[in-house]
C-alpha cells in the first residue's frame, strides 16, 4: 500500500509504512516480525484507535505550524481577489471540494483512492493546465466561472461551483504534512476502520482550512471588497483592459498552475520552514496524542464543533434567504 501521494520527508511516516508492509507478509507467509517492530505497530494502532475527533480537528488548526498551510493561502487569495463577494461561501465550496478529494485520497487501498493515487501525476498536471486555464481567464478579466449559467440570480451558484471544482483540483496536487496525528489517522484507513478514519480526516481538514473560514469571514463581516486596495481599478495596456485585483489573482492561478505542473504536487512546499517550526509542530501533535484526554470527551467535544460548524453553514446558505 502506497501513499505516495502523500510523500512526507518524515522518518516516523517511512517506518509506519514498512510496519505495516511487515504487517500484511506475515499474514501471508507467517514470516516472524522483530519484536521492536512488532511494538511499533501495536504503539501506533493503540495511538490510531485513542484518536478522537477534536483531538483530530486540532491536528489540522496545528498544521499552521507548518509550512503545508503555505499552498493553501494563495489558493485562497485568488478566489477571494477573483470573486470579491460572498467569500465565506466560496471558501466552504472550496473546502467542500477539497476535503472531498482528501478523504478519497487518504483511502488509498478502495478504487477511487487507487485510481487517485495510482494516477496522481496525471491527474496533477490536469490540474495544473486547468489552473493556468484559470489564471489566463483572470487576468484577461474573463471571470472565473466554468459553466455557463445565463439566469443572473444564478451567478453565485454558478461561481460556487467553480471554486468547488477548483478545490478538488487543489486537493489533487496538495501534500500536507504527516505528524504523528495524521499518520495514526492513515493507519486506520489502511484498516477496516473507514467510517471512523474518514470522520477523523474531515475533522483534521477542518482544522486545517480553518483560517480560511475565520479570514472568509472576517472579509464578509467588514466587506473589505469595497476597499480600495481590493476593489481595484481597470486600466489599460498594450491595448487591453485589464483589472489590477482580478491580475493579482489570475498570478496566483498562474503560480498554482505552474507548480503542479513542475512539481506534480505541493511538498515543494513542505520543505520552506524559514522560522524552523516543523520540530514544535511534531511536539504539539504528540503532545495531543498522549494528553490523556479520553476518547469518549473527545468525541463530544468534535461533534460539538461539527455541529456548530453546520449551524453556522446554515445560517450563512439558508438564513439570508430567509430575510430576502
Amino acid at each position: 500500500m502506497k501513499f505516495n501521494v502523500l510523500r512526507a520527508r518524515t522518518g516516523f511516516l517511512i517506518i509506519i509504512l514498512i510496519a505495516l508492509a511487515l504487517l500484511l507478509i506475515s499474514n501471508v507467509s507467517a514470516l516472524q516480525i522483530p519484536t521492536s517492530l512488532q511494538k511499533l505497530i501495536d504503539y501506533t494502532s493503540q495511538q490510531a484507535l485513542s484518536l478522537s475527533f477534536f483531538i483530530a480537528f486540532l491536528g489540522g488548526v496545528l498544521s499552521l505550524l507548518s509550512p503545508c498551510i503555505l499552498p493553501i493561502m494563495p489558493a485562497f487569495f485568488a478566489y477571494t481577489f477573483g470573486e470579491q463577494k460572498n467569500i465565506t461561501k466560496m471558501t466552504f465550496a472550496f473546502f467542500s471540494g477539497s476535503t472531498l478529494v482528501f478523504i478519497l485520497l487518504g483511502f488509498s487501498a478502495s478504487l477511487i483512492g487507487k485510481f487517485l493515487v495510482n494516477n496522481k501525476g496525471i491527474l496533477s498536471t490536469i490540474s495544473g493546465i486547468f489552473m493556468l486555464i484559470f489564471g489566463l481567464m483572470m487576468i484577461f478579466n474573463k471571470g472565473f466561472s466554468i459553466v455557463k449559467i445565463n439566469a443572473a440570480k444564478n451567478l453565485d451558484n454558478k461561481s460556487a461551483l467553480s471554486v468547488f471544482i477548483f478545490g478538488i483540483l487543489f486537493a489533487i496536487g496538495f501534500t500536507p504534512c504527516i505528524g504523528p496525528i495524521l499518520a495514526s489517522i492513515l493507519f486506520l484507513a489502511a484498516g477496516s476502520s473507514i467510517l471512523s478514519a474518514g470522520l477523523l480526516l474531515f475533522m483534521y481538514s477542518l482544522g486545517l482550512m480553518l483560517p480560511l473560514f475565520i479570514m472568509a469571514y472576517l472579509y464578509d463581516r467588514y466587506n473589505l471588497a469595497t476597499k480600495p486596495w481590493i476593489a481595484g481599478k481597470e486600466f489599460e495596456f498594450a491595448g487591453l483592459r485589464f483589472h489590477t485585483t482580478k491580475l493579482i489573482a489570475g498570478l496566483m492561478f498562474v503560480f498554482l498552475g505552474a507548480v503542479y505542473l513542475i512539481y506534480n504536487d505541493t511538498a515543494i512546499f513542505n520543505v520552506i520552514d524559514p522560522l524552523r517550526t516543523k520540530d514544535f509542530f511534531y511536539s504539539t501533535h504528540r503532545f495531543l496524542i498522549e494528553i490523556g484526554v479520553s476518547k469518549a470527551i473527545g468525541n463530544i467535544l468534535g461533534i460539538a464543533v461539527l455541529l456548530g460548524f453546520g449551524y453556522w453553514g446554515y445560517r450563512l446558505y439558508f438564513g439570508k434567504k430567509k430575510h430576502k
